[in-house]
């Protein structure tokens, strides 16, 4: 008997472990993954290129659980971004190599499901360069977004807008002589598109410059360079969008001064201009935002330093800055290539942790979980309403039941607890006027209001 209890331990702290552990894959040899999404079905599509003299471009289906379904190989280049169509279809970029060594033109492929070719388009985007590579892709409403750059000696980047079959319909190049790369493009609902193009003096000095331009010929609207803004250099890597129909760009702040550099998280208007920038103690030169809105009022960043001088961490965010959160993801520090979130609120990252790919799934608190475990965890989208607002007394809450709201001041410290008994807020008299926090906890989901508070 006792026996047989100790086997069902060791049995039962083995599930525990499985269960607890999963899940990071890094079993994929002599590869490196560079972009990923989530199928409709569930399952999820990797890109990446096997490592070695000669570089092949590679796509992956797995499971939601990191296991291998199919995949199939583009030809000898490199890839470096993938997307889908309404239909289900797949698009991923790179480019394409006629020697098996330098990419020689950018292209798009679009596969089925099944991971069936259904046509490869290659194009060049610069009329006087020999070589090009899609950087980067968007989709919207079926029409492709590449980004491409020139070789080397060239550093040109142009923009190219394609249809669902592959058709060139414009190509714009833009940059000035020190351009290596831009950021995906962003096409907005108002016929226009944003996109960050990234110029480099020096090894780590990179002046970014936002353009604002028509979707329908690629004409600038409008356009800001941040060389010198703010005073030392806010050093952008990427650019997102937001719930107010603006961006958010990250990267670090005091960029030469290797290990006090801070990463920085900004929000730009249309035209580029800076509403606020906030910087946060997490190090490292070279640092990128991957930024996703998580629930009204609330922002999930994943930060990573490309210089390998801190870990892959989620810091929390309120939409306007605030900090509420970081965990740290690993204890060791892979390159990630990309982030993306899955339809039950899981985040998908890969990369290399430098000799093969890495992949990596983790829940909205940063947990690794199987999928099972998460979409057990991930409550369906709650609010909750704070009245009056702004207030000089007393503030009032409509919340769910068993729910609790947790006051905090903007430098984090925890002034009050609410309940779904007394739903309410009187502030105590040595409180002064001033903008609070009130962040809901239910079910674990969080949503974050701002509350203004006058005598």
């Amino acid at each position: 008997m006792i026996v047989n209890m100790r086997i069902t331990s060791i049995l039962l702290c083995f599930l525990f472990l499985s269960i607890c552990l999963a899940w990071v894959r890094d079993d994929y040899i002599d590869v490196a993954f560079v972009a990923t999404c989530e199928l409709s079905s569930g399952n999820i599509i990797l890109t990446g290129n096997a490592l070695g003299e000669h570089s092949l471009i590679l796509v992956l289906i797995l499971n939601s659980n990191g296991d291998e379904i199919l995949r199939t190989c583009l030809g000898y280049g490199i890839s470096y971004d993938l997307d889908t169509l309404s239909d289900g279809t797949i698009v991923v970029c790179g480019g394409l190599s006629e020697d098996s060594l330098s990419p020689t033109y950018s292209f798009v492929a679009r596969l089925n499901a099944e991971l069936d070719t259904l046509w490869v388009k290659t194009y060049r985007p610069f009329v006087n360069s020999e070589g090009s590579t899609a950087w980067s892709m968007s989709v919207k409403n079926d029409t492709i977004w590449i980004n491409s750059f020139g070789p080397l000696l060239d550093k040109s980047f142009a923009v190219s807008r394609i249809d669902r079959n592959g058709e060139l319909l414009w190509n714009n190049v833009y940059g000035r002589a020190n351009t290596v790369n831009g950021t995906k493009t962003i096409p907005s609902a108002s016929n226009s598109f944003s996109v960050l193009v990234l110029e480099t003096s020096g090894s780590f000095t990179y002046y970014p410059e936002y353009i604002h331009a028509s979707s329908g010929s690629g004409t600038i609207i409008c356009s800001t360079e941040y060389s010198h803004y703010p005073d030392t250099a806010f050093q952008i890597f990427n650019i997102d969008n937001n719930e107010y129909g603006d961006f958010y760009l990250t990267g670090c702040q005091n960029p030469g001064t290797y290990y006090l550099d801070e990463f920085c998280l900004a929000r730009i208007d249309t035209c580029g201009s800076f509403i606020w920038h906030e910087n946060y103690p997490l190090h490292g030169p070279r640092t990128k935002g991957f930024v996703f809105q998580a629930n009204p009022g609330l922002i999930d960043i994943f930060v990573i330093s490309y210089s390998s001088h801190d870990y892959p961490t989620l810091l929390k965010c309120t939409s306007s800055g605030d900090s509420i959160s970081t965990v740290r993801l690993l204890d060791e520090m892979p390159w990630i290539g990309d982030v993306q979130r899955c339809s039950n609120g899981d985040y998908i990252l890969c990369g290399t942790d430098y000799s093969n790919g890495f992949l990596m799934r983790v829940d909205s608190l940063g947990n690794q979980v199987p999928s099972m475990v998460s979409e057990g965890i991930i409550a369906p989208k709650i609010a909750f309403t704070a009245y009056p607002n702004p207030f000089n007394s007393k503030c009032r809450f409509d919340m769910p039941v068993n729910a609790e709201i947790d006051i905090y001041s903007l430098n984090g410290r925890l002034l009050a607890k609410v309940d779904s008994h007394n739903k309410s807020w009187s502030p105590d008299a040595d409180v002064p006027c001033g903008i609070y926090i009130a962040l809901l906890n239910a079910k674990k989901s969080t949503i974050a209001k701002k509350l203004l508070y006058i005598k």
